[in-house]
């Protein structure tokens, strides 16, 4: 049976019954009775499920006994037979899962029209009254330091019934109630403003003001005169907030009535429980009373909240910590009887808060705070007894455990955190003990919730608690550091509590001790890297490696056990190391001679060997996991040897070639591609370690070193054709390796070494061109192919550079793209088509570099244009014709730096060169392409006109002169004008008839280059820049020809406006009356012409701006008017419409529709058909 069951029914009863007896169903007496009767039922169904309990636990069943009801008592109903049937049901259910319906999803609520038109109605009228109000304020407190002190109250006063006039015309007259329950409000919270004025202005004279002596009987006065007015609008208005008005009103009138006494606090606080008492004693005389109900059902709530009410008045009119924590206390004590005889669970969380606090404040205020940390873990640990001292019936044994798991830790923080601030980390015996307490409160929270989190945290507090007391062994006795008091605790409890004790209050503590003491001295090992002592780490790792191999044979979870695998070998190993940093710190000559890379790769070593036995001895993974290890700690010695400075003859080879039988090793038993790279990457280091030890006795030239550094790449490659014919897998990572490694090496020769890199080049196409004929494969062909033609570039780049003595000249492009054509030419099968893939990258970037080439002489300037000319002929050959792109692009851009670098051209000659160049590309495109654009899935039959494109740029660089003839001026434009004239049977027939008028609107840039260069009136000036818009949206819609009718409608309405607010701007700006003139005259011409050709657009927009124009020239008539008038216009202006519109629902007068909406009306019918 479910422990909770029995509670939740008996609680649900209990709420029915009660809730009988306050809707007068049943009277008090028979309730009592009812009570009684069914808490004496509730304890015999307890004691019948024990005995079922006991029943299933026996050999055999017995049939359960229904438990007789008890004896009617006088005056108790008795219930029907169907009854006890009833109330059992849940009992004989209470075995199988109770079936939970789901909850449905609330729908959301959907306003109608009429309840949207009315919350309008109703935001038009506050942000009216807001209008109003801030308008009339200002006008009212303008003048307020020249007040009386009388007109400020009698301000504050006016405002309140200001708001109780807007509830009276919202209620009476729009019968908007809520808006008028909203004024209400906000008048009622105005009434103790005003009262506290009274006194804060003196106007009640001294005795009574607010610094006065009977300031608390102003206070008085101002709770208890709102709190009548309160009662009479709750009356009214039916309202629960008034009613929580009056309660809060009355209650603070009575903590000022006995403030005014200067009685003691103790005096107070019984007064303020003699007041609450009178509010019970009131409640139980009139919660019948039908004149009281609305009162009277609200108060069970407020009595609860108004204990916090009261603590805020103690807290308001006494400053004493400690009578503050009794009070407290007395609180905490409140709540949970409330708990206990109201059932409700919430009231915990409330009780639990102000119990602690309440503890705070004792302790901290009083002669308990010399034991503060011991009495917060007993309090912590108390909240586990609670429900035991309730004997079980609230069933909150799991919230108050949680609850003291949850205050220990939070009293471990605090502790913690007073320790390091107030104590300077101070340790002591209360701490000890303290953290022992928290400890034992986990463990019993452990064995009552079977949760090992609780299990952890109290390992935690126990060792938490050993190293403070290792810590005050440290301070009297013997000095040890933190870290080592870390690592001795971790290890205690890692051997006491992990292996040792073996008692059953303390068997759920042997995983957890043994997790958190292997941590702690990991903990301790990682703060001890800092030390100057590296030999107390060394043990510490030493001692690690042999807890973790205890955790490899002792530990049964799977993942813990692989892990203590892993860092038995790592613990040893580092170890070694540690061992070795302190020797080198010892003996200079091992610090300087061997290093670290000799510490780690002795580690390695070391650890390998360890593998072997492992290995002997039949325990594979602490043999995988040391031979793996051993490797990796061997490979960063070898890494390490690379970068620092040990011995380069002796060491340094040494350490290689140990590394190459190492890898050897590793390659036999892993035989994989990974362990063959390593291989070769080790070989490659065994080269350069021989040649740096070579080197270091016998110094190399200029020319040798060139071809050493790239020899580590041919190295690898003939090692990989000795191993040939014997191991595939060596062959393969030798041969990779050495083609990595070569061009790496050949660029280091080419930047240390660039006067003797010939030979490493010439060397690389060989090499290169020899594997692409031992090559298998189609694209280890290509890719070797591919490098060898990168070599003889580089080749012949450095040829260039040698011979010509200037290393800005880039003619290696040309004379390598002739050289591969060649190659290209002789070339057959998919080679040949490889190969062109190459020859076009080449010539592609070649013309680049030409174009930027610097000097760009004459000669470059041909040669250039000639190899962009071949280029292009390659492209269309190969039907590549989107690449066109960028040898088109840089003969522009070779043209535009000839002519500027040029002295025989002048600025006219160069600008005609421009236009003629354009022109002719215009034609060229013309002529190969008869579309534009063509789009394939096939890429190679995609085509673009990148000639018609170009010519755009040589047109658009003729803007850059700046020619005084007007003719010259207008043609870059023209000339735009027809080539995209020339295109409108290119682009297709869905976008053609876009093209005349984007030719068309092309025109004004000649336009305003011509009119640029005149001199135009400034009366006239933004008229003739601006209505060619109007012209240009005209030839728009003349060239759609019906087409997107409603866009160009839209665009139509945007020019129209834009001109006109520009026009406006300019005679605003003017302020002439000229300007007037000629923005009426047009404003109107466009309103004729909207009317006759039934155009909305220029109808409406020549209106407005005619209207706008009359108020603007009417300025000065009402620009002077103050900024609160507006305020109090647009008030009134938003009062009315919300007025006219409430009247409007509420008087229509026969059905007929008011004139204004049947003119409206007739206007939309007038103009439906206008464009």
């Amino acid at each position: 049976m479910e422990p909770h069951f029995r509670s939740e029914a008996r609680r649900n009863f209990r709420r029915e019954l009660f809730n009988m007896k306050e809707k007068g169903y049943l009277k008090p007496e028979i309730v009592e009775h009812v009570a009684n009767a069914h808490a004496q039922y509730h304890q015999d169904l307890l004691a019948e499920d024990r005995k079922r309990e006991e029943m299933r636990a026996a050999p055999s069943q017995r049939p359960a006994q229904i438990p007789q009801r008890p004896a009617a008592q006088p005056g108790v109903p008795q219930r029907p037979a169907a009854q006890p049937a009833v109330t059992q049901q849940p009992a004989v259910q209470a075995s199988a899962p109770i079936r939970r319906e789901p909850v449905p999803k609330k729908p959301v609520k959907k306003l109608t029209k009429e309840q949207i038109r009315e919350r309008n109605i109703s935001w038009l009228l506050n942000i009216g009254v807001i209008f109003l109000l801030i308008g009339g304020l200002f006008v009212a407190t303008s003048n307020w330091e020249t007040m009386s002190n009388v007109m400020k109250s009698s301000s504050i006063a006016l405002v309140s019934l200001l708001f109780y006039g807007f509830a009276y015309l919202s209620a009476k007259v729009l019968k908007i109630e809520k808006t008028a329950f909203a004024f209400t409000v906000l008048g009622s919270l105005f009434l103790p403003i005003y009262v506290l004025s009274l006194g804060w202005f003196g106007l009640l004279g001294p005795y009574l003001s607010v610094n006065g002596e009977g300031g608390y009987l102003l206070g008085f006065l101002g709770s208890s005169i709102p709190a009548l007015a309160y009662v009479f609008l709750a009356k009214k208005l039916k309202s629960r907030l008034f009613v929580w008005f009056t309660f809060i009103a009355a209650s603070a009138a009575a903590g000022f009535l006995l403030a005014s006494f200067r009685m003691r606090v103790d005096y107070f606080y019984l007064g303020i429980m003699a007041y609450n008492s009178l509010l019970i004693f009131l409640y139980f005389k009139v919660k019948n009373r039908e004149a009281f109900r609305l009162f009277t059902k609200e108060f069970p709530i407020f009595i609860q909240a108004n204990l916090v009410v009261s603590t805020l008045l103690m807290l308001f009119f006494f400053d004493n910590e400690l009578i503050y924590s009794f009070n407290l206390l007395l609180t905490a004590a409140i709540y949970l009887s409330m708990m206990y005889v109201s059932g409700k669970r919430e009231y915990h969380f409330i009780f639990s808060a102000m119990l602690v606090y309440g503890a705070y404040q004792l302790i901290e205020h009083s002669f308990l705070e010399a034991g503060d940390a011991v009495l917060y873990a007993l309090l912590a640990f108390g909240f586990a007894f609670i429900p035991k001292a309730l004997k079980g019936n609230m069933l909150l044994d799991k919230a108050f455990r949680y609850t003291s798991a949850a205050v220990s830790i939070l009293a471990f923080l605090y502790i913690s955190v007073e320790g390091v601030f107030l104590r300077a980390g101070e340790p002591s015996v209360v701490l000890v003990i303290a953290y022992l307490i928290m400890a034992g409160n986990f463990l019993y929270l452990a064995h009552a919730e079977k949760a090992w989190l609780l299990a952890y945290i109290s390992t935690f507090f126990l060792a938490t608690a050993i190293h403070e007391a290792i810590s005050l062994i440290s301070k009297y006795y013997y000095l040890v550091s933190r870290e080592a008091a870390i690592y001795a605790a971790g290890l205690i409890l890692f051997i006491l509590f992990g292996f040792l004790i073996s008692k059953k209050a303390f068997a759920l503590l042997r995983n957890p001790s043994r997790d958190v003491g292997l941590a702690a001295m990991l903990l301790a090992i990682l703060l001890s890297q800092g030390m100057g002592n590296l030999a107390e780490p060394g043990i510490m790792l030493a001692i690690f490696s042999v807890a973790a191999l205890a955790q490899v044979f002792t530990e049964k979870r799977s993942i813990l056990q692989k892990s203590a695998v892993w860092a038995v070998p790592v613990s040893a190993g580092l170890s070694i190391i540690a061992f070795g940093m302190q020797a080198g710190k010892s003996w200079p000559t091992i610090a300087n001679d061997y290093g670290h890379p000799v510490n780690f790769a002795a580690a390695g070593l070391f650890v390998l060997i360890i593998s072997f036995i492992w290995k002997k001895q039949g325990r594979e993974e602490l043999s995988g996991s040391f031979f793996y290890t051993g490797q990796l700690l061997y490979t960063v010695g070898l890494l390490l040897s690379t970068s620092t400075d040990i011995d380069p003859i002796i060491v340094r080879p040494f350490l290689v070639l140990v590394a190459l039988v190492i890898y050897y090793i590793l390659y036999k038993v892993h035989r994989m591609s990974v362990t063959a790279f390593w291989l070769s990457a080790v070989s490659l280091g065994f080269y350069y370690s021989i040649v740096s030890s070579v080197y270091n006795l016998v110094s190399f030239g200029d020319m040798v070193k060139s071809i050493v550094i790239p020899g580590g790449g041919i190295f690898l490659l003939l090692l990989a054709l000795i191993v040939l014919n014997r191991d595939n897998l060596l062959f393969k990572s030798f041969g990779w390796s050495g083609h990595l490694v070569l061009p790496i090496t050949l660029f280091l020769t080419w930047t240390i070494y660039p006067e003797w890199c010939l030979f490493s080049l010439a060397a690389a196409i060989a090499v290169y061109s020899l594997s692409s004929f031992m090559a298998e494969s189609g694209w280890r062909k290509i890719s070797f192919m591919y490098a060898a033609f990168t070599a003889g570039f580089l080749t012949a780049s450095k040829a260039f550079e040698l011979g010509l003595g200037d290393s800005r000249a880039v003619y290696e492009f040309p004379a390598t793209s002739f050289l591969l054509f060649l190659v290209w030419y002789l070339l057959k099968g998919n080679l040949k088509k490889w190969a062109s893939f190459y020859l076009t990258a080449i010539s592609l970037l070649g013309v680049v570099a030409m174009t930027f080439g610097d000097p760009f002489t004459s000669f470059a300037f041909c040669v250039t244009i000639l190899y962009a000319a071949g280029t292009l002929g390659l492209l269309h050959k190969m039907k590549w014709d989107l690449l066109g792109v960028i040898p088109v692009l840089m003969g522009y851009f070779s043209t535009m730096a000839f002519l500027s670098v040029s002295s025989f051209f002048t600025n006219v000659t160069a600008y005609l060169i421009l236009g003629a160049a354009g022109m002719i590309h215009v034609l060229i495109g013309k002529a190969l392409y008869r579309e534009m654009l063509v789009f394939n899935s096939e890429v190679e039959k995609s085509k673009i006109d990148w000639y018609t494109i170009a010519s755009v740029l040589y047109f658009g660089s003729m803007f850059s002169y700046h020619l005084e003839n007007i003719l010259l001026a207008a043609l870059p434009g023209l000339l735009i004008s027809i080539s995209i004239w020339l295109q409108r049977r290119r682009v297709g027939n869905k976008a053609g008839f876009f093209v005349p008028f984007f030719a068309g609107a092309f025109l004004l840039q000649p336009y305003y280059a011509v009119i640029g260069r005149l001199e135009i009136p400034a009366l006239f000036e933004r008229e003739v820049y601006f209505l060619p818009l109007i012209a240009l949206i005209i030839f728009l819609r003349w060239s759609m020809k019906g087409r997107y009718r409603n866009i160009t409608s839209k665009l139509q309405w945007a020019v129209l406006i834009f001109t006109a607010l520009v026009l406006i701007q300019d005679g605003l700006q003017s302020n002439t009356v000229y300007d007037a003139l000629i923005l009426g005259t047009l404003s109107l011409a466009a309103m004729l012409a909207g009317m006759f050709l039934r155009i909305k657009s220029y109808f409406f927009t020549g209106k407005g701006v005619l209207l706008l124009n009359v108020l603007l020239q009417t300025r000065p008539f009402w620009g002077n008017l103050p900024w609160w008038g507006y305020l109090l216009a647009v008030g009134s202006l938003l009062i009315g419409i919300a007025s006219y519109n409430e009247w409007k629902k509420t008087k229509q007068p026969d059905g007929r529709e008011p004139f204004a909406t049947r003119l409206k009306q007739k206007i939309r019918a007038y103009m439906k058909d206008w464009n």
